[in-house]
């Protein structure tokens, strides 16, 4: 028995109630992604990070990736996510991250001060002057779960 022959058996035995119920869940899990989506767009755009750069694209993948899965841990977690996004594109883990690096970098040369402090406070790295992509993806990725 093919997978759609079962699914449909198993919503024969459901009431409409039921049905409707299991159904406007699965819609306003679509409208929850897609409100997490536009919030994750907002937060680069204000912290300055271009939009017509690879890395702001990369940079959305890899929040909304570390934002759904509740991952808190960074590590190797880092890579992995770089080579999810690498295979999405048909690019390399190394072009990601490189892109990435580099919308992070004009973000904070060219964004909003005050907006960049906000997000991150005093945990860059003073001498750097901005967040590296493991601390700019999972502090955004946090701001975007609140």
């Amino acid at each position: 028995m093919t997978t759609n022959k079962i699914l449909r058996k198993m919503l024969d035995v459901l009431t409409e109630e039921e049905k409707k119920i299991l159904f406007s869940d699965l819609e306003s899990k679509e409208v929850d992604d897609s409100e997490s989506s536009e919030r994750v767009k907002d937060v680069l755009l204000e912290l300055g990070v271009p939009s017509n750069f690879k890395g702001y694209v990369y940079l959305q993948d890899a929040i909304e990736i570390v934002s759904k899965q509740g991952i808190s841990v960074m590590g190797n977690v880092i890579s992995q996510i770089y080579t999810k996004i690498a295979e999405k594109y048909d690019v390399t883990p190394r072009k990601v991250e490189r892109c990435i690096r580099h919308a992070i970098e004009v973000g904070a040369n060219r964004g909003d001060l005050n907006a960049y402090d906000r997000y991150f406070g005093s945990t860059t790295d003073p001498k750097k002057g901005k967040a590296t992509n493991s601390e700019f993806i999972f502090r955004i990725a946090e701001v975007i779960k609140k």
